[in-house]
């Protein structure tokens, strides 16, 4: 069984270009998210899916390999081009923007797709603070009781009567696990589904075409950088005074 991971990181993001050479902690952003996927499965089965010479650039110099990929619609249409002519049993996604992963709950995380409970896994974890129930650059999950995911949103979901305590939440994290067919089914739609391209969170997509994903919740804390202002809280992470 092979286990591949991939970094998909791209230059022109609408809130932030060029943020995966952003220092966090002087280590550039996509960086770090590369750390952490070879500190899991080691240098030599970690690719970078990029599609800028400056990000390749720094890739190299760092010591990772990369993949040159088009435009694509979202990162997972871009780890689906960048291991066309790979054999692997199963693919982790992380997102570049993912600078605090721990390696914990990666470790459980690839077990927990190793075992073939199901096709695609997604990370999930508690929000960190109250501002980000009302953030539109927040996804929100919800699963039944098995842990199966039943929607994202970037509203405030669920939703109640009565406010809920910000521990009631759970947000997604940026760390996707396929199997090479449900990779496939994934990039072979043409354009966006109906609630991905609605909510633009990609893992939609798979729920629209009736595909079951689960979920695993990381006990570590996450922070994805979207935006500038999440490099400081990305760093205060890091440092742990968050």
């Amino acid at each position: 069984m092979k286990t591949i991971a991939v970094v998909s990181a791209r230059w022109g993001s609408s809130r932030f270009p060029g943020k995966p050479l952003v220092p966090i902690a002087g280590v550039p952003l996509v960086v770090r998210a590369l750390t952490s996927a070879a500190n899991l499965l080691g240098r030599e089965n970690v690719i970078a899916a990029i599609d800028d010479q400056r990000i390749a650039d720094v890739v190299a110099s760092w010591g990772f390999q990369y993949r040159m990929t088009g435009s694509h619609l979202t990162g997972t249409d871009r780890v689906a081009e960048a291991l066309q002519s790979v054999d692997f049993s199963w693919a982790i996604n992380i997102q570049g923007d993912e600078a605090t992963l721990d390696p914990n709950d990666l470790k459980a995380f690839q077990l927990k797709l190793e075992a073939g409970t199901s096709s695609t896994l997604n990370a999930i974890t508690n929000l960190l603070t109250e501002s980000e129930i009302s953030s539109n650059s927040v996804p929100k999950v919800v699963t039944d009781e098995s842990g199966r995911l039943l929607y994202i949103s970037r509203s405030a979901i669920p939703g109640s009567k009565e406010p809920l305590p910000l521990d009631r939440y759970r947000k997604q994290v940026g760390v996707y696990g396929y199997s090479p067919q449900a990779l496939s089914l994934f990039s072979s739609r043409a354009g966006k589904s109906k609630n991905e391209s609605l909510e633009d969170i990609e893992i939609l997509r798979l729920l629209d075409i009736g595909v079951q994903v689960n979920t695993i919740e990381f006990v570590g804390q996450s922070v994805a950088v979207d935006w500038p202002g999440d490099v400081a809280n990305a760093e205060a992470l890091l440092r742990g005074t968050v």
